[in-house]
């Protein structure tokens, strides 16, 4: 059993989230957000200098068999958005990627040569990996508490 769970990360030194998220349609999941001004610690004055949008897919993690699907959503959000990205002062995009599996070996290919090539034409961009070995039920249980029902749970494990 394999999922996938991709994070999109927008900075930027002038970039303000809420800017972005007010044009954008697209529905999301925000993970973390923080504006230029915004505190780093409440209780020190010491600002983050710039700011940050993490999103992910409505459905957090993508599926062995379905994981076409679930990057398709990505590379689709960026090409509808690209335009906001660069309006909006992002100047660093990076799609954290984190693989979690159970078995002997871990054999996965992230977005491929299309969407690849569709996402390069339009932004420049990193893929930094963590891979984590878990046992098949601590994957089911990170499924369940992301919203997947048994029978999307069974069909894919």
């Amino acid at each position: 059993m394999l999922i996938t769970r991709i994070t999109l990360n927008l900075t930027g030194k002038n970039f303000w989230p809420a800017q972005f998220r007010e044009r954008i349609k697209s529905n999301y999941l925000i993970t973390d957000q923080n504006n230029p001004t915004d505190l780093i610690w409440h209780d020190k004055n010491e600002v983050y200098d710039f700011g940050s949008l993490s999103i992910q897919h409505p459905k957090q993690f993508g599926l062995q068999y379905d994981e076409w699907k679930y990057e398709e959503w990505y590379v689709s959000f960026i090409e509808e958005n690209h335009r906001f990205i660069d309006e909006c002062y992002v100047d660093e995009i990076v799609f954290f990627i984190e693989i979690y599996y159970c078995g002997d070996q871990c054999n996965t290919e992230i977005f491929n040569l299309n969407l690849l090539k569709r996402l390069s034409s339009i932004i420049n961009f990193s893929l930094p990996v963590s891979v984590y070995k878990l046992d098949q039920k601590e994957i089911i249980d990170l499924l369940r508490s992301s919203g997947f029902n048994e029978k999307e749970i069974i069909e894919n494990g």
